[in-house]
């Protein structure tokens, strides 16, 4: 006979204070891990603002990663968009989020990783799909599934303001494609990949690279709220002739709407990048 809602092991999971402050759903202690094919979450950080700050900022801000984005798109590595293949699964966002947070916001450092098994579209899916209609469609992109996995965990802070997102070169592709779905206060951007990163696979593959799987998505979404737009000197100029970077030309508007273009000053992590967009975030409001 199944335990009662009453007996002593309900009882111990409804008082547990570990449970009640659990980030991930109860029903996740009962089941085994998830597939494969789904992304996962592989970090959750989250810090409240410290109890000393001048001010409490009720919009949080959102650390992000994505890790293993290079299996889908393996151009990436290669574009030139990163200082590294590895760069983002090295370098955690744990000063930021501690400083963020001694300055008075709510600060989360997510990193979800691409599926470990990842099914890539047949190559002669299109070529078929056009004589054949009844053809398998492809799998989409674990892009797509991974910006639902970071939406479910900006839910689970049950704060009612959108996020401010921050990420470094690749991540840049998981926070864009976010902002295509879900609301946000505003977006940071450092050294995202080039607007035309990885090309079709022809070009890849004659490049000497291996083809991407995936098409590396094209954003439509208008920048018409406030995005900080950051750039490595050496890649100030391929930046600034993005497009976002050429709508930095129009300048911004009240509340500072708009795309503001800004130099990174010592790396994606570093102290005085940070303080670069503490103020950008000052200048809109935040």
């Amino acid at each position: 006979m199944p335990p009662s809602l009453t007996s002593p092991f309900f009882s111990a999971l409804r008082y547990s204070p570990l449970l009640a402050n659990a980030a991930l759903p109860l029903r996740s202690l009962f089941t085994s891990s998830p597939p494969p094919t789904s992304p996962t979450v592989q970090r959750y950080l989250l810090r409240q603002p410290w109890s000393g700050a001048s001010r409490e900022c009720p919009t949080p801000i959102i650390l992000v990663r994505a890790i293993g984005l290079s299996s889908a798109y393996p151009s990436l590595a290669s574009s030139g968009s990163g200082s590294s293949p590895n760069a983002e699964e090295d370098g955690h966002w744990e000063d930021w989020g501690a400083m963020f947070s001694e300055k008075g916001y709510t600060a989360l450092e997510v990193d979800i990783a691409a599926p470990s098994t990842l099914t890539p579209p047949s190559p002669s899916a299109s070529a078929d799909g056009a004589a054949d209609r009844t053809v398998t469609q492809p799998p989409p992109s674990p892009l797509k599934a991974m910006s639902s996995l970071l939406a479910s965990q900006i839910r689970l802070l049950a704060i009612p303001f959108p996020p401010i997102l921050v990420s470094s070169e690749d991540s840049c592709l998981l926070t864009q494609m976010y902002i295509e779905d879900n609301p946000a206060s505003g977006l940071v951007l450092l050294d995202p990949p080039s607007d035309d990163a990885g090309g079709s696979g022809s070009a890849s593959k004659a490049a000497g690279g291996n083809a991407d799987a995936w098409q590396l998505p094209k954003f439509g979404y208008e920048p018409r709220f406030p995005i900080l737009l950051m750039a490595s000197t050496d890649r100030m100029g391929e930046v600034e002739q993005s497009r976002l970077g050429k709508a930095a030309a129009n300048g911004r508007s009240r509340g500072g709407k708009g795309v503001t273009l800004e130099r990174v000053v010592d790396g994606h992590r570093g102290e005085k990048s940070r303080i670069v967009v503490e103020r950008w975030m000052d200048s809109c409001g935040f």
